[in-house]
């Protein structure tokens, strides 16, 4: 990666006067093949007197996809905007439950596509994943649990995730409606919700 900087000022518009900010430049050098390299052109008010500080403030840019997709799921995944709750007390319960159900999403996300060759019991209860195998793959079950990735994949199905050869990963969407049609499956077949599928999801998410 290349990282260039330098300090520039912005002209004074009718709302604000002018600025003296830091332009950042992060230039990936070695893509990956057929891909065109990523590039960053961030501003920051800080002066950055090290070479360490400018990468911080890189590392920093890169969390923010992922604040992104978390509160996106938390607005639209778990429909936090639309709860007619009318108390402090109500909306700072169900927030409990909703930040653990975004977190939930988004860890599977993550390490489903870091390091999709684990267990999946690394984050899925034995109860949970075998009771969506049996309901998805209509086979006995196997004598391992598989593997954190083939168990995403299971998941993002009951979510509408087509997982043919270039769709890459399931998204956050793809996983919390899988979450969310898996619980209600079972419900339907009257088999009893593993204790971490319990969060109902049916009231809160969809």
């Amino acid at each position: 990666m290349t990282l260039r900087q330098e300090r520039i000022t912005l002209p004074a518009t009718k709302q604000y006067p002018e600025l003296t900010v830091t332009a950042l430049l992060a230039r990936e050098e070695h893509p990956p093949e057929n891909e065109p390299p990523i590039e960053w052109r961030l501003l920051t008010d800080e002066i950055l007197a090290t070479l360490r500080n400018a990468v911080l403030r890189i590392e920093w840019y890169r969390r923010r996809w992922m604040l992104e997709v978390f509160f996106r799921t938390l607005k639209t995944g778990c429909n936090v905007e639309e709860s007619q709750l009318s108390t402090k007390e109500q909306l700072e319960k169900a927030l409990v439950i909703y930040l653990i159900i975004a977190w939930r999403v988004l860890m599977l996300m993550t390490l489903g596509r870091d390091v999709p060759e684990l267990p999946c019991e690394v984050i899925f209860d034995r109860e949970e994943w075998q009771a969506a195998w049996i309901v998805s793959q209509k086979t006995p079950l196997p004598p391992n649990p598989p593997t954190l990735g083939n168990m995403i994949l299971i998941v993002a199905r009951f979510g509408g995730f087509l997982a043919r050869k270039n769709d890459g990963n399931p998204g956050a969407e793809a996983l919390w409606r899988g979450l969310y049609n898996a619980s209600v499956t079972l419900q339907k077949l009257s088999m009893p919700l593993p204790k971490r599928m319990r969060l109902n999801w049916s009231s809160i998410c969809g």
